[in-house]
């Protein structure tokens, strides 16, 4: 559609990529405060569980979680 640019000026990076276009707004910052809390309480929990039964580590997968809250939270 051309919005992006003419494709020989568009950085290689963004080239081919979908993007998910949101906007700031009261309910857009709850959902990133909500997102992060729940990461916080997730790890909370994880550790209090791995102390009954240190295999419960073994399923959270931290580094995902991080890595997707971070996205989401502070990369817009």
């Amino acid at each position: 559609m051309g919005w992006l640019g003419q494709e020989e000026d568009r950085p290689d990076e963004i080239d081919g990529r979908e993007f998910d276009w949101t906007y700031d707004n009261p309910i857009e910052d709850a959902r990133r405060d909500g997102l992060a809390l729940t990461f916080g309480r997730a790890m909370e929990l994880t550790q209090v569980a791995t102390g009954a039964d240190p295999k419960v580590a073994a399923r959270f997968n931290v580094t995902k979680a991080y890595g997707d809250t971070m996205i989401c939270c502070w990369a817009s």
